[in-house]
């Protein structure tokens, strides 16, 4: 009968090889969104972008402002228009009359067959949710809040932009909207070229980004052992070493 033989494995043998072993490829970001919320009552936002020409700074190096919208009632309002995306996904057609789980915006991954009127009105009322929220978000009357409302609205307005949204507060960023009109009012083009997902390329982050975990990885393949006793196996058969 073959003895037991008592083993156990080093932790993390490969020392961090499933970390990347240099920094992630990354093209230049435009424009930086940066919320926090240092207090409960406290909700600041900072913009800062790669590209001058694009967000010009100022002296400060920082366009930084206070937010008069309180944290909770964004937070309602975001998850107002994750419900509307939510219906718009479960839309079930009035007149619909074949099986109730043929949902048609859920199944199809082209929406171009069915009636654009259709279409049109259902998209239309995420677009509001969705610039509402980001009228609440930058609502408010001091100097250097108004200064960062219309930086911010100026470079959202424009198109193709690499967007990092980094904040402390989970709203739906891809979703927001902007240059839709009054709420209520006809849109004048593709209702969905006004939001932002659709607009920009957007990046979004919770909390601290881990910036310097790539210069962990030492090795350049991955490896792995155990511990054991070699006096013990001295001598044994059908061992490997």
């Amino acid at each position: 009968m073959n003895p037991p033989i008592d083993w156990d494995a080093a932790q993390d043998p490969s020392r961090a090889y499933r970390l990347l072993p240099e920094p992630p490829s990354c093209g230049p970001r435009e424009l930086t969104v940066c919320i926090r919320r240092p207090s409960e009552a406290v909700t600041t936002i900072v913009l800062w972008g790669d590209d001058p020409d694009v967000l010009p700074q100022p002296r400060t190096n920082l366009c930084y402002a206070t937010l008069e919208t309180g944290a909770e009632e964004l937070m309602t309002l975001s998850a107002r228009l994750i419900s509307g995306w939510q219906d718009f996904v479960a839309y079930q057609p009035v007149q619909w009359r074949g099986p109730l789980d043929a949902l048609p915006y859920t199944n199809l991954a082209d929406l171009g067959d069915r009636p654009a009127v259709e279409v049109e009105a259902q998209v239309t009322r995420l677009v509001w949710e969705g610039q509402y929220l980001l009228d609440e978000l930058l609502a408010g009357d001091g100097r250097q809040l108004a200064q960062a409302r219309d930086r911010l609205t100026a470079v959202l307005g424009r198109r193709d932009l690499r967007i990092r949204f980094d904040s402390d507060l989970d709203l739906p960023w891809p979703l927001l909207a902007v240059g839709a009109g009054p709420m209520g009012e006809p849109l004048d083009s593709d209702p969905f070229g006004y939001f932002l997902g659709h607009r920009h390329q957007i990046e979004s982050l919770e909390q601290a980004y881990p910036t310097a975990y790539w210069y962990v990885s030492t090795r350049t393949r991955p490896h792995s052992s155990s511990q054991m006793d070699h006096l013990t196996l001295a001598g044994r058969g059908l061992h490997q070493q």
